[in-house]
């Protein structure tokens, strides 16, 4: 939308956006491996859905993520998916299982649009709003 063009694309206003709201993140799923390292998924409320409930509506407007950290604290990655990655698997099976070999751990963001994160009546994102919204929920986290 225009008004979402004019007010929020300036990238310091997105970052204040982000360091006014500071969302409670939401565990869903944690399990422990036998050799220490967890799997979480979870979700936080986009602090841009907060501010354009029309543009982020229900479920778009929930970031959800999953995390494979390793026992021994040493990086992390944070996977952002790319354009049409519906799922987690691709920067799962071919990034963060290799990256946990070498105690790497990782965050994988869903893209709003996408996968958990589209809406029930969307058969697939074709429009250069969501695109744009996108690469603004990006910059969110």
């Amino acid at each position: 939308s225009r008004k979402f063009r004019r007010d929020v694309i300036s990238k310091a206003y997105i970052m204040e956006i982000v360091e006014r709201s500071k969302p409670a993140m939401v565990i869903t799923k944690e399990e422990a491996a036998r050799n220490g390292n967890r799997y979480v998924e979870g979700y936080f409320p986009s602090p841009l859905a907060f501010i354009f409930p029309d543009l982020l509506p229900g479920n778009v407007g929930q970031a959800t993520w999953r995390g494979k950290f390793s026992k021994v604290k040493h990086a992390l990655v944070i996977h952002l998916a790319g354009t049409g990655d519906h799922t987690y698997f691709r920067r799962e099976f071919g990034f963060a299982n290799d990256l946990m070999k070498s105690n790497i751990s990782s965050i994988l963001l869903q893209n709003p649009f996408y996968g958990s994160r589209k809406p029930r009546d969307q058969f697939r994102s074709a429009f250069i709003k969501e695109i744009t919204l996108i690469n603004s929920t990006r910059i969110e986290t």
